[in-house]
């Protein structure tokens, strides 16, 4: 369609997503133009990858001489009121400079901030992560991606298997965070112990439905216990 839409995921409240559109981000008449892909780039531009061709169809078509099998063409699209992105250098950063990256509002820098305290064992980094993970505040998204970060940092660097008390606290008040993205997914960095079984069971009462879901699927990975299977079944027979 020579397009790059934009659609916003909203939670239909059942324990999925509906894709809203929000209109197309670019559109081309140049009949060339076969968008494939946007990604968002370190620098916040959006990077759209064009493969370029006029025959855009497979089949007996993959053989005709009008198919370009050579060019490509990548777009950096800003706006012109945008503010760029702080870039790092992670290439032989220090620990501070890692927690730094981890609250970007980039998630390239999170990510690849995040991927490096974990394999190089950034140990040292646990107890700033253990505060950042106690943030209790949101975005506009009602969200706080720094906290999601921190916990999955400290469960990549082994502080949530009981071993870091602290850390372990942190997890666990992230359960009651104001955002169903962090209690979700504080969930799921939980340790597999009779604690965490308990912790669960006290959730059942999410509203909502993708935690909830969350909470249940992970409460099929924890230690077998016959009280919470009388909980559960009383949950089912609540929801019909």
């Amino acid at each position: 369609g020579k397009l790059l839409g934009q659609f916003k995921l909203e939670p239909d409240n059942k324990g999925s997503y509906i894709a809203r559109n929000e209109g197309n981000f670019v559109a081309s008449f140049d009949e060339h133009t076969a968008p494939i892909g946007g990604k968002i780039g370190p620098d916040g531009a959006v990077y759209m990858l064009d493969w370029n061709n006029l025959i855009m169809l497979h089949g007996g078509e993959i053989d005709s001489p009008y198919r370009d099998k050579t060019h490509g063409r990548i777009y950096r699209i800003t706006h012109k009121d945008g503010t760029p992105s702080k870039q790092y250098d992670l290439s032989n950063a220090d620990s501070a400079t890692l927690l730094e990256a981890l609250q970007s509002d980039n998630l390239f820098w999170r990510i690849m901030a995040q991927q490096k305290l974990v394999q190089q064992n950034r140990s040292d980094a646990i107890p700033e992560l253990i505060r950042l993970a106690q943030d209790k505040t949101m975005d506009s998204a009602k969200l706080n991606t720094t906290v999601i970060h921190a916990l999955w940092t400290l469960h990549g660097l082994s502080a949530l298997d009981g071993s870091n008390e602290q850390a372990l606290a942190a997890a666990h008040a992230a359960l009651k965070h104001p955002s169903a993205g962090v209690r979700k997914n504080a969930v799921r960095v939980l340790p597999i112990t009779d604690e965490s079984t308990q912790r669960l069971v006290e959730m059942l009462n999410e509203r909502d439905a993708t935690t909830l879901r969350t909470i249940l699927l992970t409460l099929s990975t924890m230690p077998a216990d016959d009280a919470l299977g009388v909980k559960l079944y009383e949950l089912k027979e609540q929801m019909l």
